[in-house]
């Protein structure tokens, strides 16, 4: 059984572009169109997807037992931060915590 989208195109993202704010000026309604992207690496395969237009662009069949508006809806968590753009060549970053798991400090 396959989910998805009918069309699915494969593009380049100029430098300096995200392909959520190209995708986003194509179509600012999220009803046509959705940024996904798939990275494949040693460790792993991660696909990335744009939840929010989930629900308006992707075909879910209705017998795998969940809706689609619930999947999308537990990939953004309500807690979630805004994201945060930056400008420039270089970027500082401090985290205070008090442990960080799978990790050597």
């Amino acid at each position: 059984m396959e989910v998805g989208a009918p069309t699915v195109l494969t593009v380049s993202v100029p430098q300096g572009k995200t392909l959520l704010t190209l995708v986003h000026q194509a179509d600012p309604s999220g009803r046509q169109a959705m940024a996904a992207i798939l990275e494949r690496a040693s460790d792993g395969t991660t696909l990335a997807v744009n939840a929010h237009s989930m629900a308006s662009v992707m075909w879910w069949p209705s017998d795998l037992g969940v809706p689609l508006t619930t999947v999308a809806r537990h990939l953004v968590p309500p807690h979630l931060a805004p994201p945060v753009v930056v400008h420039g060549t270089a970027v500082t970053v401090s985290v205070d915590t008090t442990a960080i798991h799978g990790a050597a400090v």
